[in-house]
């Protein structure tokens, strides 16, 4: 029965996306629970079960918050950003693009499907598998894989209509960690709002700081070491102040003050040769 009401609550977003407020519609909106009640007496199926439209609705929303959610922590180049998305029925109700796994679906792949349904964006190509976040929430597992490099004039679009009403990149640095942490009057967010953000923003300050270092790394070391440089330079010119012996600038230090007197060496060579 919790498989069956997972396709009417997709048959409800259709419903509400597709007829309802359509132009020219006359159909009312109405909720999951009476759009299930309708359905259940006109399923042939399902019509032994009208009476227990509410218990079956209150056990099927108890399993779907136990289902682990998948989705991005997506990051501009610089890793200064975050985008986040507002919740179309909940306007100060913040958080990150991610929903529900699928059976069987690997979680890597339902947060590309979510992601692409919430802003519009393909993380496919980027993603990885093993570099991720997650916290449990409610009882319930969320997992938010790390997605950067995604720029900042990307034009966003919810592939699926009143699940999202807007989405907007925000200064990592200003987003709260806690209750306790201030946020600036301008941004436009609250702590209760972002409920589902602020376990995540301690986990995503160590990855960028843990990111920063490998490329401040990776940076030094196609770099040559310039004390390392100057130490050899200064040893190169002191190991050419002495030049190597045999050579005919060569010099012993008991020589330095030795001096000639050539009247007499000359006056010395006469007189040997006279002989």
């Amino acid at each position: 029965m919790k498989r069956n009401a997972f396709q009417l609550e997709t048959a409800h977003w259709f419903y509400s996306d597709e007829y309802q407020l359509a132009s020219n519609s006359r159909l009312q909106n109405c909720t999951m629970k009476q759009f299930a009640e309708h359905m259940f007496r006109h399923i042939p199926f399902l019509r032994k079960y009208v009476d227990q439209v509410d218990q079956i609705i209150e056990d099927w929303r108890q399993y779907k918050i136990s289902v682990p959610t998948y989705g991005a922590i997506m990051l501009n180049e610089d890793l200064t950003k975050v985008v986040l998305v507002q919740s179309y029925w909940n306007k100060t109700s913040w958080g990150f693009p991610k929903g529900k796994v699928n059976e069987e679906e690997p979680p890597h792949l339902c947060a590309v499907r979510e992601v692409l349904e919430e802003t519009g964006y393909n993380i496919g190509d980027a993603i990885d598998p093993d570099t991720y976040s997650e916290q449990v929430l409610n009882e319930q597992l969320s997992r938010l894989y790390f997605v950067p490099g995604v720029p900042l004039n990307t034009e966003f679009c919810p592939k699926t209509k009143f699940e999202i009403r807007s989405i907007q990149w925000f200064p990592i640095d200003l987003l709260p960690s806690s209750k306790k942490d201030p946020i600036p009057d301008g941004l436009g967010l609250t702590h209760n709002g972002l409920y589902m953000v602020m376990p995540f923003v301690r986990a995503i300050r160590k990855w960028i700081a843990t990111q920063r270092r490998k490329t401040d790394h990776r940076r030094r070391s196609t770099q040559p070491n310039a004390p390392q440089v100057q130490h050899q330079v200064q040893k190169q010119k002191s190991i050419s102040k002495e030049a190597p012996f045999g050579s005919m600038d060569f010099m012993p230090k008991a020589w330095q003050n030795f001096s000639v007197k050539k009247k007499d060496l000359f006056q010395a060579m006469d007189s040997v040769l006279r002989e």
